[in-house]
């Protein structure tokens, strides 16, 4: 729980602390695979998902790849026509997860890397019928998110300003 009013929240604790079985763990550090940072002093608050991406990468072997810095790249063009032609290669493409990858991505996405919604509003539209053109774009979203692995979402507390991304730097 969070807010602003104390009495109002320590009086919630108290009800729910009658009604059910619970026990106060304090403050709350991961959530639904989201790290939480905080910041007192500057009153800034954080979210990352390097953990998750990390588990994504390695869902599809991506651990080790080239880390890229680019979301897409220049000159792609995927259409439903690039659709695989022969059944031989329609039965190649359907062993690729793109759709549980293009889940997994928008799921990072949702929570916290606005950054990569225009790469997955592209590769989002061929969940059926792909082709290695279409999976080698994901593949280029995910090197990117083995590049910006650190991103998160921070906020202003004091202003409550909406959560933004972090200026771009490198990650090691």
């Amino acid at each position: 729980m969070f807010g602003n009013d104390i009495g109002m929240l320590t009086s919630v604790k108290l009800w729910l602390s009658k009604t059910f079985s619970m026990k106060d763990l304090g403050n709350a550090s991961y959530i639904l695979g989201i790290k939480i940072y905080r910041d007192r002093s500057g009153k800034l608050i954080g979210l990352c998902q390097s953990l998750y991406v990390d588990k994504v990468l390695g869902r599809f072997q991506m651990e080790h790849s080239k880390k890229g810095f680019l979301l897409v790249r220049h000159g792609i063009h995927l259409s439903k026509s690039m659709s695989p032609k022969t059944p031989e290669a329609v039965i190649q493409m359907s062993r690729i997860p793109y759709a549980y990858a293009i889940g997994r991505l928008m799921y990072t996405m949702l929570c916290t890397r606005p950054d990569i919604s225009y790469a997955l509003s592209i590769t989002s539209r061929y969940q059926s019928n792909i082709r290695s053109e279409h999976w080698s774009a994901v593949k280029t979203v995910l090197k990117y998110l083995r590049f910006r692995m650190e991103g998160q979402l921070v906020g202003d507390v004091a202003s409550r300003a909406p959560l933004r991304p972090p200026e771009l730097k490198q990650s090691t």
